[in-house]
């Protein structure tokens, strides 16, 4: 028999009463829908007299045709028996409609059980295990990326919302903290959670060094790791780590011992371009990638720049990276729009030379003289064609005594303009199909009292729906914005997100007029990468 070391049991009743007989002119269809439960329409008529919580009216008339009864439950078990420890989490509810003889019935089972001799991790779920033909089952090992504990925790508390527990943060805690205890006995915890309690475990099981900061490589374990990998590497986590990578060097090694996160594609991207004899060289450098936050990181990196410049210019673009990256005083779009603008001009054959190496006036004086040159090759008007509801959403934003105007750039020259007044370099994207360009005005739309922001929309890997995200957000010289901005950016994000969700929803069209006088137009598709791309992609070129 399982030994029990913790335990919690929630019920909740539903009794409703009706009357023995009803009016000879009621209608003889069943219309009373109280509680929410879902009626037959082919019964008799049936009217409401009391209704209460009790277990014991649950209990008394149990089978009885004038009540409406029904039960909803929940356990939260922990149990350890031999080698296993599981904590268990049951739900389920039984229903029987006044009239009927039989009850409706729904059982579920979610756990997690570790063995402690082994120190293997399994946790799954059984969904309708009352029935032979509906029933639903999960089963996992030793799947981190995932993570058990929050997995069986988002369970639990996505389940008692809306039902009247008292202390529900306490309770899920006490179990946790039952569980855990019962698999690594430990007193001292040194201000690990429950996922990294379990995942050290596991690792003291399998007899893996590991390093202080074992749990960065939590989510990326089963996805990686291989125990030919492991035992190659003496069973040692971070060499099997940059075996697996193929990384190497003493200064990489040091910092993944003491990251916090494992960014490891911008230090990816640090190497393509720049080579390890400059990126390995810096730890501070190396540890500010890794710790860098992949989701804001520029959606267009462009490693081209690798074949157009000479190594002084390198030197000086390696600088600008560390400025962004390391110092954290320049932004990282602006710095590979610097670095696209370089690239295009070069394609166009023009002898341009990357001079600034930091971010101050002599960067962007350089940035806007690329702006204009690369202009010059790209002559035309164009006209952006949205959706009519896009403007419809765009409304003024009230903050206070402020107001804020939307306004959508949508020719060639609402961007000229707006890249003159803002000394960037926002004129260059009218081609970008991707990018929606949005100037936010205070406090009147003509004025000089701005931000540019960009939103970039890309279609989801399954193509059911489109996301949006606001990627570039800048005042005049690509500064920063106050935090005074931040409201009305927010209230501008959902207006965009109606856009997206929209059941109208249309990408956009671009429409241009060529120095000849020539007329082309383009629709705009995704492509298999989700990518918003010109239907005829020759447009931005001519």
């Amino acid at each position: 028999m399982p030994e029990n070391i913790f335990k919690f049991s929630f019920n909740i009743y539903v009794n409703i009463e009706y009357e023995s007989s009803n009016p000879i002119e009621s209608d003889s269809k069943y219309e009373y829908n109280d509680g929410g439960f879902q009626i037959r329409k082919n019964r008799p008529k049936f009217i409401h007299k009391d209704s209460d919580e009790e277990e014991d009216t649950f209990v008394k008339n149990y089978g009885n045709p004038l009540f409406t009864i029904h039960k909803q439950w929940m356990t939260i078990v922990v149990e350890k028996k031999e080698d296993k420890v599981s904590l268990k989490f049951f739900t389920g509810n039984k229903t029987r409609h006044a009239g009927c003889v039989w009850f409706k019935t729904e059982k579920n089972l979610f756990f997690i059980t570790v063995n402690t001799k082994t120190g293997d991790v399994y946790n799954g779920s059984l969904i309708r295990f009352e029935s032979k033909k509906k029933f639903k089952k999960l089963l996992r090992k030793n799947k981190f990326s995932e993570d058990p504990i929050s997995w069986i925790k988002s369970a639990i508390k996505n389940y008692m919302i809306g039902i009247k527990i008292e202390n529900q943060y306490d309770i899920v805690i006490n179990a946790l903290t039952a569980f855990i205890s019962e698999i690594d006995n430990v007193k001292v915890f040194n201000d690990l959670d429950f996922s990294q309690r379990l995942f050290k475990f596991y690792l003291t099981k399998k007899k893996i060094k590991y390093p202080n900061n074992f749990h960065v490589h939590m989510k990326y374990w089963d996805k990686l790791f291989s125990k030919k990998i492991l035992k190659k590497n003496d069973y040692r986590l971070v060499d099997s780590y940059m075996d697996y990578h193929d990384i190497s060097g003493k200064k990489i090694k040091k910092a993944l011992h003491h990251c916090d996160r494992l960014n490891l594609s911008l230090y990816t991207v640090a190497l393509n371009i720049f080579g390890p004899d400059w990126v390995n060289q810096d730890e501070n450098l190396i540890l500010k990638c890794l710790n860098y936050y992949s989701d804001n990181l520029p959606y267009f990196i462009n490693l081209e720049i690798i074949n157009y410049a000479s190594n002084e210019e390198m030197k000086r673009v390696f600088e600008l990276f560390k400025q962004v990256y390391v110092q954290e005083t320049m932004d990282g779009h602006v710095f590979y729009d610097h670095i696209s603008l370089y690239i295009e001009l070069k394609k166009y054959g023009e002898d341009v030379k990357w001079l600034s190496y930091k971010s101050n006036d002599d960067f962007r004086k350089e940035h806007l003289d690329w702006t204009e040159k690369l202009q010059f090759y790209k002559n035309g008007k164009y006209v952006r064609v949205y959706p009519k509801y896009l403007y419809d959403l765009l409304k003024p934003i009230k903050i206070g005594i402020d107001t804020y105007h939307p306004i959508l750039l949508d020719t060639s020259e609402l961007y000229t303009m707006e890249s003159s007044m803002q000394s960037n370099c926002v004129k260059t994207y009218t081609g970008r199909a991707g990018s929606i360009i949005i100037s936010l005005r205070k406090n009147s739309i003509e004025s000089d009292e701005r931000a540019t922001v960009e939103y970039y929309i890309k279609q989801t890997i399954d193509n059911k729906h489109v996301q949006i995200k606001r990627v570039q957000f800048l005042g005049k010289y690509n500064q920063k914005l106050p935090v005074e901005w931040d409201e009305p950016l927010f209230n501008l994000d959902e207006q965009m997100l109606y856009y997206v969700n929209d059941k109208r929803f249309d990408t956009v069209k671009l429409r241009k007029e060529c120095v000849n006088g020539a007329l082309l137009n383009s629709d705009s598709d995704w492509n298999e990468d989700g990518i918003l791309k010109w239907t005829y992609k020759e447009i931005v070129n001519n």
